[in-house]
């Protein structure tokens, strides 16, 4: 209608002009609501016991929701999405078998020393006491060469001492 110039017709489908209604909106017509809203719920609303109610009522929202997220927690696996007859429920079996260890491991290296002076062996026996006694290891899974050597070397060559009862070697 646009390129033939002929006058479109209002809300045509065309592009060609603005879509202008037979009927103006009214107002004043409204839904079934609009009274309701109008006589009742804007007054209440804007009243101060309104305004109290509405404020009292985010304020209830807003505690809720940071106690929900101060208690969330995260329990996620993907193992949730793979159907029970794939082939990675082989691979997770797999790696259950083991690899399931729990906590990952780690290792504590010490720089060049003369491991024979009484000094480095202390600090070496200090060094397996703190990580047995610290908060981020199992004392039981600890394991230390050196005193597996100096258990070894009290229990079998005599050397002096008393076999240790704390540590595995």
């Amino acid at each position: 209608c646009c390129i033939t110039g002929e006058q479109p017709a209002p809300c045509c489908g065309c592009d060609c002009g603005p879509c202008v209604p037979d009927v103006p909106f009214d107002e004043d017509k409204g839904g079934l609501m609009q009274p309701f809203i109008k006589k009742y719920m804007a007054p209440a609303v804007l009243s101060k016991p309104g305004k109290a109610v509405i404020l009292i009522a985010c304020a209830v929202f807003l505690a809720f929701g940071i106690w929900g997220t101060v208690e969330l927690q995260q329990d996620f696996s993907s193992r949730w999405f793979v159907s029970d007859d794939s082939f990675l429920q082989d691979v997770y079996q797999i790696q259950d078998q083991y690899f399931d260890g729990g906590a990952p491991y780690a290792s504590c290296y010490t720089k060049t020393a003369d491991y024979s002076t009484s000094t480095v062996q202390a600090d070496m026996w200090g060094i397996g006491n703190a990580l047995r006694n610290t908060q981020y290891a199992q004392s039981d899974t600890v394991t230390s060469w050196h005193d597996c050597f100096v258990a070894w070397a009290i229990c079998n060559k005599g050397v002096s001492g008393t076999c240790p009862t704390t540590g595995s070697c």
